[in-house]
């Protein structure tokens, strides 16, 4: 992780000597900073393969959050391709890489296939518990989120999905967005139900955890009201 941040802080310098205007990093276009960082990624780390293991998923990552899924899709293949060869398809890093892969399908809207993805994750997550609760958190937030997408009529596999991945989440005391979405997605369902003060239960819950860990002007508050 600290490698990680390292690497950024440093792309963010070299960004802004580079810039002939002197301009600040934060005034690149996202999408040429991620260029940038996913270029020099293959020059830096290309005698760390560990670091250009965790590079490659934060990479991924912020590029699916800004939803520039291509780009995002060739750096996930890197890391699970990475990660088979290092470790093995029963290791944590190709879990974890899996994971990711499934979670870029679900944003893509390909959810029988981040279903099929998230589940290969879980498998592998299941056999270490106590090392893996946010892994497996994650996975049971895709499975029920697509599961859901899939057919919204059928909704109680994909509750118990996510009733899973919030109780996951509130054991290892997480302060992610993931603790108050698992919240927010099951106040939807229940909302579909028409089950309004068990929805109503579940926003607060998610609200309160947002609060928390974010502020009480934060994005993911925001989302339940």
């Amino acid at each position: 992780a600290h490698a990680s941040q390292d690497f950024l802080v440093r792309l963010f310098d070299q960004i802004a000597r580079n810039n002939p205007g002197g301009a600040a990093a934060a005034d690149i276009p996202v999408r040429e900073l991620l260029n940038v960082g996913s270029r020099q990624l293959i020059d830096d780390t290309r005698d760390d393969p560990d670091l250009a293991f965790d590079l490659l998923q934060l990479l991924t990552r912020l590029n699916v959050e800004l939803d520039l899924l291509d780009p995002a899709q060739k750096l996930s293949d890197r890391a699970v391709e990475l990660a088979r060869t290092r470790s093995g398809e029963a290791s944590l890093p190709y879990a974890e890489a899996i994971a990711q892969r499934a979670d870029l399908l679900y944003r893509a809207a390909h959810y029988a296939d981040a279903i099929a993805a998230a589940r290969q994750a879980l498998q592998i997550a299941e056999r270490t518990p106590a090392r893996t609760e946010a892994l497996r958190a994650k996975t049971q937030l895709i499975i029920g989120n697509s599961q859901y997408q899939i057919d919204a009529s059928q909704p109680a596999e994909a509750r118990r999905h996510l009733e899973t991945a919030l109780a996951l989440l509130k054991a290892m005391h997480s302060t992610s967005e993931d603790r108050s979405r698992a919240a927010y997605f099951l106040a939807w369902i229940a909302e579909s139900q028409r089950d309004f003060a068990g929805a109503e239960a579940y926003y607060r819950d998610g609200i309160e955890a947002g609060k928390a860990n974010f502020g009480e002007r934060s994005f993911i508050v925001a989302m339940g009201y």
